[in-house]
């Protein structure tokens, strides 16, 4: 692209071919910059305000990715791809009746998307639809089983609906597929936690935990089962990791109260649970999810 650009700089397709690339290594302001560059040279291809609507959502951009799936839209009605990027980039503003919409329009457009149900089942759970949200997420595993976010999704449907089970069944697919998400091993952590298998969530917390050093919620979690392993010393540690990151999470809070009791820390323990209900915490929470 870099050639063919040199020795013809006025063809936008050039800086559009060379765009998708930097998309596909992950080079995303080159990219937004390329497709800007070949949008000023010709401005009525929506091919290029999709690509860039795309990269855009890659750096959370959400308002000039809508604005681009729109203009993709006017410029191109019937054109599936974009719906697809617009519905993201609704989730992406918790805008989630207009992202089920927008997936929708997709799937009209074409059956086999399987990214579109995806996005529209994500929706779904969002909007506590979870039966919906687990028929699209399986629909879109038929068309591509490999489609490791789609069973971290559904996994997150199933733990909504008290399958814990097939919850650690999908946790495990995913895994298996991207042994390096986070957010698979934590959800499988938690499955475990409601089983009682407060060891396995431990150690699965704890791997989330090595994948993405500043995940809070990865802490919090093994906290609340390091807490009833009775390893006291250990939960306040991961609170305060907590605290560390998110000065305002009163489960941690909470959490290091309870392990300041059982240490007989009565003074300590009352401090903590105060700040943790004066910020909202109710005593009969009992988890960090």
């Amino acid at each position: 692209c870099d050639r063919e650009i040199s020795f013809d700089p006025s063809i936008p397709l050039y800086y559009g071919n060379r765009g998708y690339a930097y998309e596909q290594l992950g080079e995303y302001q080159k990219a937004i910059d390329d497709c800007s560059t070949a949008i000023s040279r010709q401005p009525k291809f929506a091919e290029y305000y999709n690509n860039r609507a795309w990269a855009y959502l890659q750096t959370q951009q959400t308002a000039e990715a809508i604005a681009d799936c729109l203009k993709a839209l006017e410029l191109k009605p019937k054109f599936a791809s974009a719906y697809n990027n617009l519905a993201s980039a609704y989730s992406d503003a918790h805008q989630f009746e207009n992202a089920v919409e927008s997936a929708t329009q997709c799937l009209n457009l074409d059956p086999k998307f399987a990214q579109a149900y995806r996005n529209r089942g994500f929706a779904f759970e969002k909007l506590g639809r979870y039966d919906r949200a687990i028929e699209d997420l399986t629909e879109a595993i038929k068309l591509q089983p490999k489609f490791w976010l789609a069973y971290t999704d559904r996994a997150f449907a199933l733990e909504k609906l008290g399958e814990f089970h097939k919850e650690i069944e999908d946790c495990n697919r995913a895994i298996e597929l991207n042994p390096n998400f986070a957010v698979a091993y934590n959800n499988r952590g938690f499955a475990n936690s409601q089983l009682h298998r407060e060891h396995d969530a431990v150690e699965d917390f704890g791997k989330a935990i090595a994948l993405s050093p500043s995940f809070a919620l990865a802490y919090a979690n093994r906290a609340f089962q390091l807490e009833k392993l009775g390893k006291y010393a250990l939960a306040i540690e991961d609170c305060d990791k907590v605290i560390s990151m998110e000065p305002l999470c009163a489960l941690a809070y909470w959490c290091k109260g309870q392990s300041y009791e059982k240490l007989g820390k009565r003074e300590l323990a009352a401090r903590e649970k105060e700040r943790a209900i004066n910020l909202g915490f109710k005593p009969a929470c009992k988890t960090a999810k």
